[in-house]
């Protein structure tokens, strides 16, 4: 049965009956428990916080770093289109500079990312299990958004006068 004010009372006045000189404190587990990660729950706002500015700035360095690797090869890919070159082959000249960066950046984190993470959750008493998979996820999100980025800026600078390009070069 649930915990209620009665019973409490009958609890303390069995104690008091049995034991008059016992100092005790009575507290549910769920006070005890907040009480005790109190600090955990702030670091876990304050963490949640970095992630997403983190993030954010993340993708916005990736999206600057794929306009200018566009920007500079406008001229590249107006001179291949012209003479004949299909999309698919223009998107993997972009992609074949750009996607290995992204991927020896996310292999160099991951070592970092694993001592961290082992670090923070070794603190708690209940282990959770670690996997590899979140890993392979963030791989794979961030070469697609690199490749989505790419993709969209390279059909943007398609979609231009190539020949109008061209001369103002």
């Amino acid at each position: 049965s649930p915990v209620n004010g009665k019973s409490i009372a009958d609890f303390r006045k069995i104690v008091t009956i049995n034991n008059p000189g016992l100092k005790y404190d009575i507290h549910d587990y769920k006070s005890t428990l907040e009480m005790t990660y109190i600090s955990e729950f702030k670091l876990k706002a304050l963490f949640r916080l970095f992630v997403i500015l983190s993030v954010i700035l993340v993708f916005s360095a990736l999206l600057g770093f794929s306009y200018y690797i566009t920007q500079s090869k406008t001229k590249e890919i107006c001179i291949r289109k012209i003479h004949g070159a299909g999309t698919i082959s223009i998107l993997w000249i972009i992609s074949k500079d750009f996607l290995p960066l992204v991927i020896i950046s996310n292999i160099i984190a991951l070592p970092f990312a694993y001592y961290v993470i082992k670090k923070l959750l070794g603190q708690f008493l209940v282990q959770v299990p670690f996997n590899f998979g979140s890993y392979f996820i963030t791989l794979i999100s961030t070469c697609l958004f690199v490749f989505i980025i790419l993709v969209l800026r390279t059909v943007f600078v398609l979609r231009q006068n190539l020949v109008q390009h061209l001369k103002s070069e």
